[in-house]
């Protein structure tokens, strides 16, 4: 059997309303040879019966069912050690691929023998949205400050770090799969913010990115009870987990020194931001693990903060100081 190109690996957890239509759209904008491996997390109402249907009227749908529900990262790790493609991509059940662009960007990829690649998306706020949106205001910046005005480039990740802080969407990347079974590349436990330490690992560990402004998705972050990036909810507190494994990769990273100030800006954005959605019974423990992750950073990270950001070095302290 000749291996595809491309895994498209989709976990998915009672999906019933929505999963076809998102496999359907992946199927149809997909032009080179592709899988797509979707894991239903034991769902409990009729979406396994949809994705086997879809694997009857699909050759290349692989279909994977958990008997426990155990999260995305641990699904996404399920069928990632299934893979035998060339490339993967980790895709939602609840977002839209621009799979017409696939083919560009792996050529590009085979061409310059790069092992990620990193994709501009759209991010839209509820269902009904026309598809003409924007990526989140930062990483609108942060693609601009790196490509300037080409379309896409060769990136060293040690040259401009900042391509680090794009946000962790596990979609926004396409990555050849020795690759990451080389670094050990896994989702892990968490059920929220699971995406964030893979993010790093990938990145703190490749040489070159080829990051483009080729759109690969829309995101969508509904507002109903299904979406869990808005929700107010104790799992928050993963975050700083999440946060921890980050730092490790970063730690051990061979560019260190380029890439640990641009962590602690990250840190501090996202602890502020996950703030928000801790419940208010858990704001005083949330508050005392995230200042313990401030309190051991040493005076020599201190001091390179200081001079690269002061605005940064005041947020550490204040959470060194005031928690």
């Amino acid at each position: 059997m000749v291996k595809s190109m491309l895994s498209v690996v989709v976990p998915t957890f009672n999906s019933e309303t929505r999963i076809s239509e998102i496999v359907e759209n992946i199927c149809r904008n997909i032009s080179v040879d592709f899988e797509v491996i979707i894991v239903d997390d034991c769902s409990t109402d009729s979406t396994k019966d949809i994705i086997f249907d879809l694997s009857q009227r699909y050759e290349n749908i692989r279909c994977i069912y958990l008997d426990k529900n155990s999260g995305p990262g641990i699904a996404r790790d399920i069928a990632f050690k299934t893979v035998d493609s060339e490339f993967v991509l980790f895709f939602d059940d609840d977002d839209f691929l621009y799979g017409e662009n696939i083919e560009e960007i792996l050529q590009k990829m085979n061409i310059y023998q790069l092992d990620v690649a990193v994709m501009a998306y759209e991010y839209a706020d509820s269902l009904e949205s026309d598809g003409q949106g924007t990526m989140l205001s930062g990483d609108e910046a942060r693609f601009s400050s790196i490509l300037r005005c080409d379309q896409a480039s060769i990136i060293q990740p040690s040259v401009f770090p900042s391509i680090l802080s794009i946000v962790n969407f596990p979609w926004n990347k396409i990555c050849r799969t020795d690759y990451l079974r080389k670094i050990g590349a896994v989702f892990g436990v968490l059920r929220l913010h699971e995406d964030v330490p893979i993010h790093w690992n990938i990145l703190c560990n490749t040489d070159y990115v080829y990051l483009t402004r080729r759109l690969i998705g829309r995101h969508v972050v509904d507002q109903g009870v299904r979406n869990a990036t808005r929700q107010i909810h104790t799992s928050r507190m993963q975050v700083l987990d999440a946060l921890q494994a980050a730092y490790d990769y970063v730690n051990r990273s061979v560019n260190r020194k380029e890439f640990i100030v641009e962590f602690y800006r990250f840190q501090v954005d996202l602890i502020r931001w996950a703030s928000d959605y801790v419940p208010s019974n858990d704001k005083v423990i949330y508050s005392q693990k995230a200042s313990a992750l401030f309190k051991d950073i040493s005076i020599s990270d201190l001091n390179m903060v200081f001079h690269k950001n002061r605005n940064l070095y005041h947020s550490i302290n204040h959470y060194i100081k005031n928690h």
